[in-house]
C-alpha cells in the first residue's frame, strides 16, 4: 500500500468513529426522553384557572350585551357548572371565592369521593400532587361588581 492510501484509510476510520459516537449519543438521548415522565400538573392548574375565568361556559360573567372575561359570576358558581366546565380523569379542583377581607362567599367543586376524601392529606400521598393557588379577582354579585379573591386547590393523579 502506498502511503496516500494508508493515510485515506486513517481518515476514514477516524471519521466513522466520529459518527459511531455521535449516535451513539443520539440513541441515549432518544431513550432517556421517551422514558421521561412530564408533570403537566402546573400546567393545567394555569389552564384550568384561566379558563374560569374567561369562559362563558364556566365562571365569566355575562351582561346579556358581551361576556366580561376576568369577572366571576356568582350565580354560576356551583359543582354542576364546574364539571361542565373543565374535566379531565384523575384531575380534580376545589374552589373557594372571597371578598377582599378573606370572608367566604362561595364554595364549589368537581371532586370524586376520592379526591375529596385525600385533598386534606394529599401531599403524604405517593402518586398525588397537589396545588393550591389564590388569585385577586372581580366578581358579579347583585348588581356590582366587588373585589375579591379565588382560592384554587388541585388534586393530581400523577403515574
Amino acid at each position: 500500500m502506498n502511503k496516500k492510501a494508508q493515510l485515506n484509510f486513517t481518515e476514514w476510520m477516524i471519521y466513522i468513529s466520529f459518527v459511531i459516537v455521535a449516535a451513539i449519543f443520539m440513541v441515549v438521548v432518544v431513550v432517556n426522553f421517551l422514558d421521561e415522565k412530564i408533570d403537566t400538573t402546573n400546567i393545567e392548574t394555569f389552564v384550568l384557572t384561566k379558563k374560569l375565568l374567561n369562559s362563558e361556559s364556566c365562571l365569566a360573567y355575562n351582561d346579556g350585551l358581551r361576556l366580561h372575561q376576568g369577572i366571576i359570576d356568582l350565580a354560576k358558581v356551583n359543582s354542576t357548572r364546574l364539571v361542565n366546565c373543565y374535566t379531565k380523569k384523575d384531575f380534580g379542583y376545589f374552589i373557594k371565592i372571597k371578598d377582599i377581607d378573606n370572608k367566604l362567599i362561595r364554595i364549589a367543586s368537581n371532586l370524586d369521593k376520592r379526591q375529596e376524601a385525600y385533598l386534606d392529606i394529599c401531599s403524604t400521598i405517593k402518586n398525588f400532587k397537589c396545588i393550591k393557588k389564590e388569585d385577586l379577582i372581580l366578581y358579579y354579585d347583585q348588581g356590582q361588581i366587588k373585589k375579591g379573591k379565588i382560592e384554587i386547590e388541585v388534586i393530581d393523579l400523577v403515574e
